[in-house]
């Protein structure tokens, strides 16, 4: 088993991470089985499953085990197809709901370019219920999003003669960042050897 970090090639930079499996089949028929756990600490993060795979799927198994005390989820199939797919459900003595799905000779998961969208398009399993209104649902993901603005107090740095380039870009990079420096390029005096290097970097 692996796990690492993933970038998306449009993100600068995330957390996220991806587990994943190297299996070596030496022949025609033989099988391989692997197995790992995924915690949500927050629930309301886990918001579905996309039923496809990068395979095709002879036989599979999807189960949900939601405890009673989450009675308000809701598990909505999406863009199933008329055949393949089939849900059963049963409550537990304590009150906890088992909803599983049986896939049977479902081909993989296509790989236009150009087609719609995987929510729009692929059969997933969407879990709703974490939320009693829009109004709830808009005021979690406000506290999610609240971000401390607050700048701490810095010195301010002035073009000393006493300090080479090199060493006057290191202090800048340390307190300003990179981009701190592009916005101070205009305190060097006219024809210093920095205002080059300074604009270089823009």
């Amino acid at each position: 088993m692996k796990y690492r970090d993933v970038n998306s090639p449009t993100v600068f930079h995330d957390d996220s991470k991806v587990c994943y499996f190297d299996l070596y089949l030496k022949a025609k028929d033989k099988k391989g089985k692997a197995e790992f756990r995924r915690t949500f600490i927050d629930a309301a993060h886990f918001t579905g499953v996309f039923v496809e795979d990068e395979y095709p799927i002879i036989e599979g198994n999807i189960t949900f085990k939601i405890p009673a005390s989450l009675e308000g989820i809701l598990l909505v199939d999406e863009n199933f197809p008329d055949h393949g797919i089939s849900r059963s459900e049963q409550t537990t003595a304590d009150g906890s709901r088992i909803i599983s799905y049986t896939i049977t000779d479902l081909p993989k998961r296509p790989e236009d370019i150009a087609s719609p969208p995987a929510l729009a398009s692929r059969p997933h399993i969407s879990v709703r219920g974490y939320f009693a209104d829009t109004d709830e649902l808009y005021k979690y993901h406000y506290d999610l999003l609240k971000t401390d603005t607050t700048l701490a107090s810095t010195p301010d740095i002035q073009q000393s003669s006493l300090l080479d380039d090199c060493e006057y870009i290191r202090i800048c990079s340390e307190k300003y960042s990179l981009c701190g420096i592009r916005r101070r390029r205009g305190r060097l005096p006219s024809g210093h050897p920095g205002r080059d290097l300074a604009q270089a970097l823009r």
